[in-house]
């Protein structure tokens, strides 16, 4: 109908039914996480074991509990650094905020940089109202290079994914979160 039409309806007249109109995929969960990647400038020479960044994870007291199941960085690089890895994958070690080494399922990336999602071997629970920070650490080979810059920030957020524990729903991307910062950075300099 144009916006100057109207339909009068009667006893007789009965009003047609139309179909059903498709709308966006909503998910509704009850768990609400929050990232953070702890902004920091600092000089660090260290080549076998470099602290990329740390990445506060909370589950608003609000929600529920959430389990975290991969977590995205995004690594800029001067070309001629290198994350150590094996056969073009990156390999990455993440600890806990006890230091304690949390397993890590796959790497998906590449050792120039760029994206690198972190799927965790077993979901780490995080309980409403708390978080959990997590050291992302990876070894370099700075090739020719005698002065560098490793700039690390939040991977995009529908790279992030979790579980919903009070509604049992397994790989949640973070793409609705409206607070992710990749913006964020975690600068390193060699000297």
């Amino acid at each position: 109908m144009a916006g100057n039409e109207r339909i009068v309806l009667s006893e007789t007249t009965t009003p047609a039914i139309s179909a059903a109109i498709p709308a966006n995929t909503m998910t509704l969960v009850n768990a609400v996480p929050v990232l953070e990647l702890k902004k920091e400038s600092r000089t660090d020479s260290s080549t076998s074991s470099l602290r990329l960044a740390d990445i506060k994870v909370s589950a608003a007291a609000e929600g529920g509990n959430i389990k975290v199941e991969k977590l995205p960085i995004n690594v800029k690089l001067p070309s001629d650094v290198v994350i150590s890895g094996t056969g073009g994958t990156p390999t990455i070690v993440v600890e806990d905020e006890l230091g304690d080494q949390v397993a890590i399922k796959s790497v998906t990336g590449a050792t120039t940089g760029g994206e690198i999602v972190l799927e965790l071997d077993a979901p780490v629970t995080i309980a409403s109202g708390s978080s959990k920070t997590f050291s992302i650490y990876a070894g370099i080979t700075p090739g020719t290079v005698t002065d560098y810059t490793i700039t690390t920030s939040l991977g995009a957020k529908a790279s992030f994914m979790f579980t919903d524990v009070n509604s049992n729903k397994k790989g949640i991307t973070g793409s609705a979160l409206v607070n992710y910062k990749t913006t964020d950075t975690s600068v390193i300099k060699n000297k």
